[in-house]
């Protein structure tokens, strides 16, 4: 009967005929302060309203009488608000239920009638320092339309009104079998606790251990104690558990079959013909280098060591009787080292006191370096004796690794705390989101899944079960400018009761920013969203910036002072000195810049412990040293907000013993070597990476191969340049990255239809160059050419000249204007016939309202006083506008620069009011 008179006093309020109408008075009935109150939280006491400071409560003066009113109305919404959490987490029958909600709609059309719609947060500035407001702002959702060309929002209540949107977080109290207690346990425990899955099957502690370890499909760590998953246990570093469990087993016979089962896991030994190994490869023994040298080359008494601390090789010995590799100054011992060390060579000759750089020479010397490391790795496979011995040393240093198989773990069905239904739609999380929810709750994460993966509700419910597990206390979501409030109303959706907080470029203005740092320092948040641009302007404390930095200047002295003596290093040399003057540069600014900062709060005294950071290949350009500073396609560039973000996790990693660490991208890797290398290195601790690949030189060294080659610069003529061409080791590369990379696939997910590309690949379209392009690569040519000829010290003086060439002939390829503005507009050039295709397709796709959008970067020229004299978005829309198509359907993002202007952009593409978009790739 309790259940039936429920339903029917909440399919009243469904209908609108339980609410009535209240007066604002009587909706105002506010809660006596209690004393725990959170920092900036309003409350009553004695009659008076005040608000929770740093260091206790400030009674709330000289608010007019409507804002007055406005907290009081909001004071007892919220209240109402926690009534029905609270019944809904206490499972209270539905008719009590249904009572709870019908008074808080009473108090919410109370606050609406006299103050405005409750997450409009224009209206409610008063409120926004509440950190409770967040919360109760949730209790409408928010829909943008546009109605006569105009943003219109319209606030409508949500489920919370009518539905029983979340349900209490009870443990299980028992269990079918132990294994199924096992993963109760790891859901509501985050790890087996012998305690509890003996309690939910009813059998003593030791009896319930034992059975769970002799099933083969649990095991004990030696390291912790722990009981663990034989697909946890069985994974990562077999060789260093396998030493660890012999050394237990010695004492306690029990561990044994840990011993067998590891074994059994162990990788199958690998052969000389299946592993990828060549000069420089800094695991290969250095006795198996000296035997090549002195058995096949001739070389005598040589000896050959390699120092892990600069990654840099030495050779020493006899190498006068070594023939057939030398080229102009460079002799058999400076091949070798440039091969051992990863180095391409430049050889220079003396004309009249001047150093002229010798291209033949340079080429002849690096493809026999080439072609000395290919004689080596021959030598050695046909050498049963030092086959054996790189064998041996890569089978038990490399092939040591097994990566884990998440799929099929996590919990199925409904995550504690989170809700059942959003907008009356069931909420269940598919097998790959509850597999990397899984992994993620066991350790650092690179999260790289495609569009349409959902790694939204995934980051969310990740954050959400390390609070829960106690495995972190404040969770800092970091997303795109413009995803923000969507996120943190995701967030809302899916964790109803949880406290959340979103920050708004108003927050963080000078005159709040303060006071919201101390809301984010002095309260207890389960998430907190922020976008990029905000969290990069968190502050580090000096003393760790200082720290960092003289650490890596200290790195690169080191290997200055290691290296000075070796002539053939003298050009890697300058160039680490470079990099070692920018970084105290860097520092010194950095310093000056801090001594003017006073009342910072610094990002550690924030309580961040779980840092997530959504589209994550922003920060992907994080600073290295490399001995190969010329090689094409590495990218050796940093970023202050990668060094900003590296500060960060480290500053996390030390708090939380190396974990709460989540990058979430769906394109970890987009152009160079390097990306790959930087994502996989910030989520590990330093000196941890797998495979021992904790500098880019030995990454590099195992797991490419380069070559010389020519190819065209973009001045149109050729040369030489040195490039990575495959990887080797392919197996261990892919376990090097899944490591930490939960990759997803668009072929991975299942029942997600995806539109395939038409004709199954992008076209290419190839327009022929006219006469004045043609005219004008060929003075880039000779420009190149000139620049080229210029001895070192000369090319000093033109540092930019490479760049400005590059630059200049990739802007001559769109439209000569972007050169000079005074030439005439080319029918044949890119932008013209860019034009003609847009114009083909928006015809083509009118009955749909297709849409297309149109990406280049480079599209302004400017005069000495940077002045505007030619744009190319502009340029794009008027040839548009002449085919004839309207130019309200026309926008390019120069002209939309708030996150609201291009909020109403993408709603009017999305509708097919606007059918050509222009902007460029960071726009």
């Amino acid at each position: 009967l309790h259940i039936e008179l429920g339903k029917e006093v909440r399919e009243l309020a469904k209908n609108g005929k339980l609410f009535g109408s209240q007066k604002e008075s009587e909706a105002i009935v506010v809660m006596p302060d209690d004393g725990t109150h959170k920092f900036g939280e309003f409350h009553v006491k004695d009659g008076k309203l005040y608000q929770q400071g740093k260091d206790g409560a400030e009674e709330v003066k000289g608010l007019s009488s409507n804002d007055h009113k406005r907290i009081l109305s909001f004071l007892a919404l919220k209240q109402r608000y926690n009534d029905v959490m609270k019944g809904m987490l206490d499972e209270v029958p539905d008719m009590t239920l249904g009572l709870l909600q019908n008074k808080l709609k009473k108090a919410y059309d109370a606050f609406v009638n006299s103050f405005g719609n409750i997450a409009n947060s224009r209206k409610q500035l008063i409120l926004r320092s509440d950190p409770s407001y967040i919360r109760v702002s949730g209790l409408e959702r928010v829909e943008r339309k546009t109605v006569d060309g105009k943003p219109v929002f319209e606030y409508k209540p949500s489920a919370v009104f009518t539905e029983r949107t979340i349900r209490k977080n009870a443990e299980p109290k028992t269990a079918g079998s132990l294994e199924d207690a096992a993963q109760i346990s790891l859901n509501y425990r985050g790890t087996i606790v012998p305690e509890y899955v003996a309690q939910l099957v009813g059998m003593p502690v030791a009896d319930a251990k034992a059975n769970l370890l002799s099933s083969g499909k649990f095991f004990e760590n030696p390291d912790n104690g722990q009981l663990e998953t034989s697909e946890k246990y069985l994974s990562g570093n077999i060789a260093e558990k396998l030493k660890a469990a012999k050394e237990a087993a010695k004492q306690n016979s029990d561990f044994q079959g840990n011993v067998s089962a590891l074994e059994k896991a162990m990788p199958l030994p690998k052969k000389i013909a299946d592993i990828g190994f060549k000069l420089g490869t800094t695991w290969v023994p250095a006795d198996v280098v000296r035997r090549w040298l002195q058995e096949d080359l001739g070389a005598r008494r040589v000896n050959v060591t390699y120092s892990r601390e600069i990654d840099q090789w030495f050779a020493d010995g006899d190498f006068y009787s070594v023939s057939g590799y030398s080229a102009g100054n460079k002799d058999a011992k400076d091949i070798l080292l440039a091969a051992l060390n990863l180095k391409r060579l430049k050889v220079f000759y003396k004309v009249h006191d001047k150093t002229v750089f010798d291209r033949e020479a340079t080429e002849a010397a690096n493809a026999l370096k080439n072609q000395m490391s290919e004689r080596f790795v021959n030598f050695v496979k046909k050498n049963p004796e030092l086959a054996k011995a790189v064998e041996d040393e890569f089978n038990t240093k490399i092939n040591i690794y097994v990566n884990r198989n998440y799929s099929g773990t996590g919990k199925d069905g409904v995550y504690p705390g989170a809700a059942e239904t959003i907008n009356g739609k069931p909420v269940r999380m598919r097998e790959h989101q509850r597999a990397v929810i899984a992994r993620a709750i066991e350790g650092n994460t690179l999260i790289a899944h495609c569009v349409g993966a959902g790694k939204t509700f995934s980051m969310i419910t990740i954050a959400e079960e390390l609070k829960r597990l106690k495995l972190a206390n404040k969770n800092l979501i970091v997303v795109q400018n413009a995803t923000v409030e969507q996120f943190a109303q995701s967030a809302r959706d899916l964790y109803p009761n949880a406290a959340i907080l979103s920050v708004t470029k108003r927050d963080m203005e000078a005159k709040n920013r303060k006071r919201f740092m101390m809301m984010i320092a002095n309260n207890d948040w389960d998430i907190i969203v922020m976008p990029q641009s905000q969290f990069n302007m968190l502050v580090d404390r000096p003393e760790i910036q200082q720290q960092y930095m003289q650490s890596k200047i200290d790195d690169l002295r080191r290997i200055i002072e290691e290296m000075k003596d070796d002539h053939n290093s003298r050009n890697t040399v300058k160039e680490i000195a470079r990099q070692m003057k920018s970084l105290e540069a860097k520092l010194e600014h950095k310093l000056g810049k801090k001594k003017n900062a006073e009342d910072v709060v610094y990002f550690d005294e924030l309580g961040i412990d779980a840092l997530f950071i959504d589209e994550a290949h922003a920060y992907k350009k994080n600073f290295f040293v490399t001995k190969m500073p010329q090689m094409k396609g590495l990218d050796r560039s940093d970023s202050e907000r990668a060094m900003g973000l590296t500060l960060k996790i480290n500053q996390i990693m030390q708090k939380t013993g190396g974990r709460n660490i989540y990058l979430a991208t769906g394109t970890p890797i987009t152009n160079t070597l390097a990306e790959a290398w930087n994502m996989v290195r910030y989520l590990y601790q330093e000196g941890e990476m797998p495979f021992d690949c904790n500098t880019f030189d030995r990454f590099a060294s195992m797991f490419t191969e380069t070559v010389s080659d020519v190819e065209q610069t973009a001045a149109g003529n050729y040369k030489s340049v040195e490039r990575f061409v495959k990887f080797t080791n392919l197996e261990d590369l892919n376990k090097f990255f899944t490591s930490v990379a939960d990759v997803v696939l668009p072929e991975d997910l299942k029942g997600v239809k995806r539109p395939p590309i038409k004709g199954g690949a992008p076209t290419n379209m190839i327009v022929p160059r006219g006469e004045v392009i043609t005219n004008f690569m060929r003075y880039l040519n000779d420009l190149y050419s000139w620049y080229d000829g210029l001895s070192g010290e000369e090319k000093k003086k033109h540092t930019a000249m490479n760049l400005q060439i590059y630059t200049m002939a990739r802007k001559a390829s769109i439209d000569m204007r972007l050169i000079d503005a005074s030439l005439p507009d080319d029918p044949n050039s890119k932008l013209s016939k860019c034009a003609e295709m847009v114009y083909q397709k928006w015809k083509e796709y009118a009955g749909v309202k297709g849409t297309q959008a149109v990406f280049f970067d480079l599209h302004r020229n400017v005069d000495s006083n940077k002045r505007e004299v030619f744009n190319a978005y502009d340029e794009l829309k008027r040839k548009l506008v002449e085919y004839g198509i309207p130019e309200n359907e026309i926008a390019h993002m120069d002209n939309f620069t708030t996150d609201a202007k291009k909020a109403k952009l993408f709603e009017d593409v999305n509708a097919g009011r606007v059918r050509v978009i222009i902007g460029g790739t960071q726009t």
